[in-house]
């Protein structure tokens, strides 16, 4: 067992190590899509000028690149923060499938997947708030399944915080509260929850004065884009840019403009399918990390294609390939029953949504430990195949048959 762990720790590094190398040689890695939106955001905040957050953007993670930047030196910062985030992840996966009860094998592989995710590892060097929300999300899921209900309230804070970073959860935190309540009728169990949130709200948007109504104002902009889509790559059509630029600068008028095209385009056959598209891209093999490698559709790291850019793309995609095969048989293996409402009620909502609005593979970096924890019990357990029902089989095989066409969609 100390020889996994060291062998862990090893890779881990290694990873580490190779994608801060090629992130900064020959020269750093050039930023696209949001990441200018926030690092602008970040220095001027830094610089302690009066930015305002544009409302289509959770203003949390702004807030952490102007803390970090605070020091002078925001783009080291902020890497140095996220490598650490990504690393204390790693530990509450570890924590979290101890206390659902996963044996220790399946503890190691878990914990084993996720410290040997490239794409896991490239996020805590990109400008994105993936890393941070991960942390927050997988700390609050590790609380609320604690029997403490103290440690519930800091839950249902970090959840609020969640928010805060990226509104995709919204609907789910809304389910996630009223399955409590069903399940356990009483004031608390819809005060506790709510008080949490909105002190995380105060702690974030009273600290500058500033009153930040964001949630749910990039909704309509999301499913409007999704309309448009055509391609099972997210990377074939970077259409969202666009769109967000042909609708002006002021928030108003933008909303405005967006809502009214929305009205006269949307329908409710071509939304219907639409919906294998939207949710196949959140299982696109061509990551944002290989798709910014060179010769990638956005080539966003310089200099020239080498051999271990290949390397690193092989690896990712046969990671997360082995990763989704395994969760297919590991979703009948999960070891505490009773959490399994409780998960559905903060996933199902996530895939509501997403059926629904424009989708990017990076939409599904929040769920990668609950997958690497599924995806270790199948891996653990794959013996057991047999022992499985028909009927399990045959959800079992639907699914695998729609994530890998999805994965090796042309």
């Amino acid at each position: 067992m100390r020889r996994y762990w060291l062998g862990v720790i090893l890779a881990a590094f290694t990873l580490q190590s190779a994608l801060l190398f090629i992130y900064s040689c020959p020269q750093a890695k050039a930023t696209m899509g949001d990441e200018q939106y926030y690092t602008d955001l970040g220095h001027r905040l830094a610089r302690g000028e009066a930015a305002m957050h544009d409302p289509f953007w959770p203003p949390l993670y702004g807030e952490f690149l102007g803390y970090c930047g605070e020091t002078g030196h925001l783009n080291a910062t902020v890497i140095a923060a996220q490598i650490g985030l990504w690393a204390v992840t790693g530990l509450l996966l570890f924590l979290m499938a101890k206390r659902l009860g996963a044996d220790a094998t399946t503890t190691m592989i878990a914990t084993g997947l996720y410290f040997t995710s490239t794409e896991l590892v490239a996020f805590s060097h990109f400008f994105w708030p993936e890393t941070l929300h991960l942390f927050l999300f997988t700390a609050a899921i590790w609380l609320l399944l604690s029997d403490q209900s103290k440690l519930r309230f800091f839950a249902w804070t970090l959840l609020g915080l969640c928010l805060l970073t990226k509104s995709l959860l919204l609907v789910s935190i809304v389910v996630l509260i009223l399955y409590r309540f069903v399940q356990r009728p009483s004031y608390a169990a819809l005060t506790i929850p709510i008080l949490g949130i909105v002190i995380a709200f105060l702690a974030v948007l009273g600290f500058r004065g500033q009153v930040i109504s964001y949630l749910g104002k990039s909704a309509a902009f999301n499913v409007l884009v999704g309309l448009h889509e055509n391609h099972f790559h997210d990377h074939r059509e970077d259409i969202a840019g666009k769109f967000y630029q042909s609708y002006g600068t002021d928030y108003d008028t933008r909303q405005k403009r967006i809502l009214d095209e929305l009205k006269h385009s949307w329908r409710p056959i071509p939304a219907i399918k639409g919906v294998p598209r939207h949710l196949a891209r959140v299982f696109d093999r061509h990551s944002f990390l290989i798709n910014q490698l060179p010769e990638g559709d956005y080539a966003r790291y310089a200099g020239p294609r080498k051999w271990y850019h290949q390397v690193i793309q092989t690896w990712t995609q046969l990671h997360l390939l082995v990763a989704l095969c395994a969760v297919v048989v590991g979703i009948w293996m999960w070891p505490q029953k009773d959490s399994i409402p409780f998960l559905a009620a903060l996933i199902v909502p996530c895939v509501f949504i997403f059926s629904l609005i424009h989708t990017k593979s990076r939409f599904l970096v929040q769920f990668l430990p609950l997958i690497y924890l599924c995806a270790a019990l199948g891996l653990r357990n794959f013996k057991n195949i047999r022992k499985l029902t028909f009927r399990q089989i045959v959800i079992s095989g639907f699914l695998w048959i729609f994530i890998m066409a999805a994965f090796f969609a042309p």
